[in-house]
């Protein structure tokens, strides 16, 4: 059933790919004979009895210099309905993605931008005042505040995840929304995250749009990178017939060096995905056993311990304390020149930790790094004047991702550590090897 389902979706999509809007009305009308939709049919009926029309004068010889026009506008309302249906009948085929679909559905939810609007400036407002409390309600207030907002968040992530295709005045006020500096950096990504797989899994062209908008007007770079990356996943040339103007906004974009130069930074960095896992397999097979082999330090059931210099061996073997710390430079080195030639070094590492329960909403693989983030709460005691971690978050060559699990991963092996590696981390004394980057806020870092 799913699978004639998709065929005969399919030849509606094929018709509208080709520019053939009568063709489409009919695949589309076959379908919902099959699958019936009322109100789908509905707006249908509209465009049919709009196309007949101007099918009739066009027949008598009517020659109307906006007939182009009015062609194209078809064209894309029946791709609208169209796509539409694609996106409910995805919703419905999986268990996860309904849920997600019902959920922000919840007569609880006002999702107009007005109120979106409100809800995201009222908590810029509410972050603002908790500095005019008292000291030892402030962190009961803020702990109340974020979690409250998260929640609230997470609903229109999963709101926007699971949406229609939008008109054209919504995605022009969400984009204003966007691009305003009296709303949070952190929900702006956010939200910028959601309405790019929105439109991965559907075109859209209002989404595309904002995408392309908010990367030529924002003032934030965070902001901007995450709208490039954006509009860039979501460019599908199937539908070029039906939206031009997607061709001619990207060679407008094209003519400013600066966005090729970008646009070329960030093809770089998806060729250097490609070898992650080979880099991985690299540095577990190669590079760890040298590490392991020259460090001072074992791994065991108890955690790390700190293995006692040996009074021998300077006798026995005279030299060989000098050779393995060159040994282990030499390796920290070529892991370090791996990092600088685009390799992700920390993934293989990192990958593993994305099994907590934390990365089980999905709204949090994509939700930049907070440390007020409800989810991290439990976890804070054990990390709050420890120099290292805090180092780490604010200038540390990772992504929010795997700062978030670095933080829930950190809290469960500290106490297994060395009282002396525990000192050192507390002192900040401790470092990863170029941990403060000059190019932390450049674009391509970002």
């Amino acid at each position: 059933m799913a699978a004639t389902k998709d065929i005969a979706m399919d030849r509606v999509f094929g018709q509208l790919e080709i520019g053939n809007v009568g063709l489409a009305i009919t695949e589309m009308e076959t379908y919902l004979a099959a699958w019936p939709q009322a109100q789908t049919s509905e707006k249908l009926n509209t465009i049919k009895s709009e196309y007949r029309l101007m099918e009739s004068y066009w027949l008598g010889g009517t020659r109307d210099p906006q007939l182009d026009e009015q062609y194209q506008r078809l064209l894309q309302r029946v791709y609208v309905l169209s796509a539409n249906v694609a996106v409910y009948r995805r919703m419905k085929a999986s268990s996860y993605l309904y849920g997600l679909y019902t959920g922000a559905r919840h007569p609880s939810f006002d999702w107009s931008v007005a109120a979106i609007r409100r809800e995201m400036e009222g908590f810029v407002s509410d972050v603002a005042m908790l500095q005019l409390e008292q000291e030892h309600l402030q962190k009961e207030k803020s702990i109340s505040l974020y979690n409250k907002h998260h929640v609230q968040m997470t609903a229109l992530f999963n709101y926007i995840v699971t949406s229609h295709v939008w008109t054209d005045s919504v995605g022009k006020d969400i984009e204003d929304m966007l691009v305003s500096p009296t709303i949070d950096s952190n929900d702006q990504q956010l939200l910028i995250s959601a309405i790019t797989l929105s439109s991965m899994n559907t075109f859209d062209m209002a989404k595309f749009r904002l995408l392309l908008n908010v990367y030529r007007r924002s003032q934030d770079e965070a902001v901007r990178q995450r709208a490039l990356v954006g509009w860039v996943l979501s460019i599908n040339m199937r539908w070029i017939t039906v939206y031009p103007e997607m061709k001619s906004q990207i060679e407008e974009l094209l003519q400013s060096q600066r966005v090729c130069k970008e646009l070329t930074e960030l093809q770089m960095q998806f060729v250097y995905t490609l070898n992650a896992e080979r880099d991985t397999t690299t540095i577990q097979k190669e590079i760890m056993p040298d590490l392991l082999n020259n460090n001072s330090f074992r791994v065991t059931r108890n955690g790390v311990e700190e293995i006692p210099e040996d009074p021998m061996e300077d006798i026995l073997n005279p030299g060989a304390s000098e050779q393995r710390m060159e040994q282990l430079e030499a390796t920290v080195q070529r892991m370090m020149d791996m990092h600088k030639q685009g390799s992700d070094i920390y993934f293989g590492g990192f990958s593993q930790m994305k099994r907590y329960p934390f990365f089980y909403d999905m709204v949090n693989w994509l939700v930049p790094f907070y440390i007020q983030h409800p989810d991290l709460q439990q976890f804070i005691p054990k990390i709050e004047g420890n120099h290292f971690v805090e180092r780490l978050i604010s200038s540390g060559p990772f992504c929010n991702s795997d700062k978030y699990s670095f933080v829930i991963a950190f809290q469960s092996v500290f106490d297994r550590l060395p009282e002396q590696m525990r000192d050192l981390l507390k002192q900040g004394e401790a470092s990863i090897a170029e941990m403060e980057l000059e190019t932390a806020h450049s674009a391509a870092y970002v």
